[in-house]
C-alpha cells in the first residue's frame, strides 16, 4: 500500500527528472480532460498517479484502477478500490467534521463507510456550488440499491 501511496501524492504536477524533466501530467499520457475535470483540478492526480503507475511503475491494472477511482468512488467498486477510496478520504491528517464517525464505522462495515464517505463528499460539493463527477452519484446510488431491503 505504501507504493500506491506514494504514487498517489507524488504525481503533483512538477517536473521530474525520472520522466525526463516532463511534469507527470505530460508524461502520464492520460486522456483528454472531460469539463468537470477541467474545473475540478484537484481530480487530475488520480488520473496522472493511475497512468504513471501503469506507464512508469508497470502496476497492474487492478490497483491502477483503485487509482483511478480513489477521489470519486465508481458503481460496483472492488474491494481493492473501497479500501483505497476511503484510505484516503479518511487518512489520519484529514480533520473535517464526521471523521470520527466514519473512522468507526470502516472498522465494521466497509460499504456502509464507502456510503457514507460519498454522501458526505457530494454533500459538501453541493453546498460549495462545486461540480461533482458523475461516479461519485452513481457510486452513491449503487451501494444504496445494493443495501438489504427491509422487511
Amino acid at each position: 500500500m505504501k507504493r500506491i501511496t506514494l504514487i498517489l501524492d507524488g504525481s503533483a504536477d512538477r517536473p521530474n527528472a525520472a520522466l525526463m524533466n516532463k511534469t507527470p501530467l505530460a508524461a502520464a499520457n492520460t486522456p483528454n480532460l472531460d469539463a468537470l475535470e477541467q474545473k475540478a483540478l484537484k481530480l487530475l492526480h488520480s488520473k496522472t498517479g493511475a497512468a504513471i503507475a501503469r506507464s512508469v511503475f508497470g502496476v497492474e491494472d487492478d490497483v491502477c484502477d483503485a487509482i483511478f477511482y480513489h477521489t470519486t468512488g465508481k458503481p460496483d467498486m472492488t474491494l481493492l478500490q473501497k479500501i483505497l477510496y476511503l484510505a484516503d478520504y479518511m487518512e489520519p491528517n484529514r480533520d473535517f467534521p464526521g471523521v470520527e464517525r466514519l473512522r468507526a464505522l470502516a472498522q465494521h462495515d466497509l460499504d456502509e463507510a464507502v456510503l457514507l464517505g460519498l454522501e458526505m463528499s457530494l454533500d459538501l460539493l453541493t453546498e460549495t456550488g462545486q461540480p461533482i463527477d458523475v461516479n461519485s452519484r452513481e457510486a452513491r446510488d449503487f451501494l444504496k440499491s445494493e443495501r438489504p431491503k427491509s422487511e
